[in-house]
């Protein structure tokens, strides 16, 4: 981003305007979904919602810290930790994990700051090693080749 007062205060607007889409559950921040404020969010639009304010906070726009703490808080609610079901996160609350969704929830729990030492992280990339598709299945993948790559 450049340092234009006028591209920076674009940018800023598009922050907030995101920051006003977040869903809440009771009181607290959650992740976000299709539209604002969605009563249920999901985790493709957290991934992405969670991308830009990431990327917008380290160019140095203001980022209410709240928000990733609604961040994590979604993130939680989607992790079943148990590869059992097929993967580790689920696209939305109390739904089936698959290991597409769990691409996603390890590529923003890194985008957030784990390491990738982490043993969740680690079986997550293992999911991906056995929930592997098949040759030719790939290319049609947009999660698998955004998110696993």
């Amino acid at each position: 981003m450049s340092r234009m007062p006028i591209t920076r205060a674009a940018a800023q607007k598009a922050v907030d305007y995101s920051l006003r889409h977040q869903s809440k559950v009771g009181e607290a921040l959650s992740g976000f979904g299709r539209q604002a404020q969605s009563a249920s969010p999901d985790l493709l639009s957290t991934a992405f919602f969670t991308m830009q304010l990431k990327s917008a906070k380290v160019m140095g726009l203001k980022v209410d810290p709240m928000a990733f703490d609604g961040i994590i808080r979604f993130l939680d609610s989607v992790d079943a930790k148990n590869v059992k079901e097929g993967g580790f996160f689920s696209y939305v609350q109390d739904g089936k994990a698959t290991p597409e969704a769990t691409l996603i929830g390890c590529a923003v729990r890194r985008f957030l700051g784990w390491k990738r030492e982490d043993l969740a992280l680690q079986a997550g990339a293992a999911v991906k090693a056995f929930g592997n598709p098949t040759v030719g299945q790939v290319e049609s993948n947009a999660v698998v080749n955004y998110f696993g790559t």
